[in-house]
């Protein structure tokens, strides 16, 4: 299996060399196991004559017993070998003989194969993120000599081995497999991370948007910068009137939709309780669906307390949430009633100030939670300053960042969040994303989906960067996989196509990886699987129905979702 690096630049940096290496044997075959030899006979045993007749009768009792058969000796293999150089490969179930060896049958949760393409930001297992060139390069593995390319994944969910196909068909011959997909004419891809969501509320802000297009640019320019804040007013006052019930149940469907459009994971917000009571609602039914429901999306959740501002606090909201609010989440968290792994706060003009948002984020973090904010979008205030001097792992929005901002960010390794569809839905200015890669910040990406974005199509929001914001495919698809990964801290099992990490992918039906981003609102026709560690949460045939299993019914665990308790 052959692998290549997509870019659109110079590959001059070390680490880029280092992913962009062939893929050979010594980079995924993992230590073969030495067969189990016969046991030792001692020739010179001497035979007892008070044993028994049948003993002495037969003194060779002992002689050297025949080798235990191998296990391809009982199992019909999957693949027959008359098909070794017939293009694609067909594996069909084996079924077992007789049992004759002591050894247990050897699983695998599922394995692909014949796949046109693999892409992935890295094959290794160490790289938190990639910035600066690296962030322009996509590793792709291709052999179209041997059957195309596939993965094998172990009963845990992780990837266990990549290779092509007839070395899946050597290596995992007589292994009982409890999915095979045949990924003719697809290209594997690493599953989705949204990086920025607020999916938890009740109500719309269509109004609003309608109205917003009905105005002209110029008069769009002097409307004031924060009227955005009375529509999330009403938000969270109609979703202090719904019951627990319907706002669950509206999250629920939300999530599906994310995951039929190749998101598995998804970094989740709280913030429109509007008081202290109603977010601690929230979290706890973000915590109910991300217990509920992790085995089709991982959900990193994030309190929001630092949301709005309603008039009755304006005073001293800052004061409820470092000194009431954070020390109640931290005992929650320990009575583990609420899962919170990420502290928010809006540090804008109108909203919280730099130091009223440093210690409601220093709060947060002395708890142990991640710093992960808003700052810098409606005017340039110094947040993402103060962001990466305290630590922050990632930083959203950042519409009027600063160039010593930017700078502060390279250095400390913190994540630049950008929000394209927000931008582009908003009438507002996009972020600096070409200036901030140059200054080697790692750029993720976030769909923003909230009360007003209706976008959750991370396929969409990479578009969207590409064409309005400059980035290059190979930017963005990183930005929305590994670095997205870096922004919730879980790029060790997440983010990348690699052995150690969980299997969670999507195979679109397209030669090359790029189509998901370049065929536009077309990702749900292009999406033939989405896979969450090895098991499928979406499934169809493609149109092509070239596939072994075409005449079979998917199985798609979406429908699974049961939304009552």
């Amino acid at each position: 299996m052959s692998s290549s690096s997509s870019s659109g630049s110079s590959t001059d940096t070390a680490d880029s060399d280092e992913r962009g290496q062939d893929y050979d044997d010594n980079s995924y075959h993992p230590p073969q196991t030495k067969p189990i030899s016969p046991p030792l006979i001692d020739k010179r045993v001497t035979v007892d004559p008070l044993q028994t007749s049948t003993a002495t009768s037969n003194p060779a009792w002992h002689k050297p017993e025949r080798s235990s058969p191998t296990i391809t000796e009982n199992l019909d293999s999957p693949m027959p070998d008359d098909q070794a150089n017939l293009g694609t490969f067909k594996f069909r179930k084996f079924f077992r003989k007789r049992k004759i060896s002591p050894e247990p049958v050897k699983k695998l949760r599922m394995l692909i194969y014949n796949a046109l393409q693999i892409a992935t930001p890295t094959d290794e297992m160490n790289v938190r993120f990639l910035a600066g060139r690296a962030q322009n390069h996509v590793i792709e593995f291709t052999d179209n000599q041997r059957g195309g390319v596939g993965l094998a994944v172990d009963t845990n969910g992780i990837i266990e081995y990549m290779g092509n196909s007839m070395e899946l068909k050597e290596k995992y011959e007589g292994y009982e497999v409890e999915r095979y997909i045949d990924a003719t004419n697809m290209t594997i891809l690493p599953g989705f991370i949204d990086a920025h969501t607020h999916p938890i509320w009740a109500g719309d802000r269509l109004d609003q948007y309608k109205d917003m297009l009905e105005r002209t640019p110029e008069q769009e320019q002097r409307m004031p910068k924060h009227r955005d804040y009375e529509g999330a007013i009403d938000i969270s006052i109609n979703t202090m009137h719904t019951d627990d019930d319907d706002i669950y149940n509206s999250l629920v469907k939300r999530l599906r939709r994310m995951v039929k459009s190749g998101t598995t994971y998804v970094e989740c917000k709280s913030g429109y309780g509007l008081l202290w009571g109603e977010e601690v609602r929230l979290l706890r039914l973000l915590h109910r669906a991300k217990q509920q429901f992790k085995n089709l999306i991982d959900m990193s959740i994030t309190y929001f307390g630092g949301h709005i501002r309603p008039g009755i606090y304006a005073g001293d909201l800052s004061r409820e949430i470092v000194f009431k609010q954070i020390p109640r989440i931290k005992q929650m968290r320990e009575e583990k009633s609420v899962e919170v792994d990420n502290i928010d706060v809006y540090c804008d003009t109108g909203v919280y100030g730099i130091d009223e948002a440093k210690h409601i984020l220093e709060a947060g973090h002395e708890i142990g939670l991640s710093i992960n904010f808003h700052a810098d979008e409606l005017s340039r205030m110094g947040g993402t300053e103060m962001g990466a001097e305290i630590g922050a792992r990632a930083i959203s929005c950042l519409q009027r960042v600063s160039n010593r901002g930017m700078k502060m960010m390279g250095q400390k390794g913190t994540i630049a969040v950008l929000l394209p569809a927000a931008a582009h839905l908003k009438r507002q200015d996009f972020p600096p994303a070409r200036a901030l890669i140059t200054q080697n910040v790692p750029v993720a990406l976030g769909s923003d989906f909230s009360p007003s974005i209706s976008c959750y199509s991370m396929p969409m929001v990479m578009y969207i960067a590409c064409a309005c914001m400059g980035m290059t495919m190979a930017e963005s698809f990183n930005a929305a996989t590994l670095n997205a990964a870096a922004t919730i801290d879980d790029t060790r099992l997440y983010g990348a196509v690699a052995v150690g990490k969980y299997a969670d992918l999507v195979l679109i039906e397209a030669p090359r990886w790029e189509h998901i981003i370049w065929q536009y609102g077309n990702h749900n026709d292009l999406i033939s699987y989405v896979i969450k560690k090895g098991k499928i949460v979406k499934g169809f045939q493609p149109d092509s129905a070239s596939s072994s299993e075409a005449n079979q019914p998917q199985h798609d665990d979406l429908d699974l979702m049961d939304v009552s308790d």
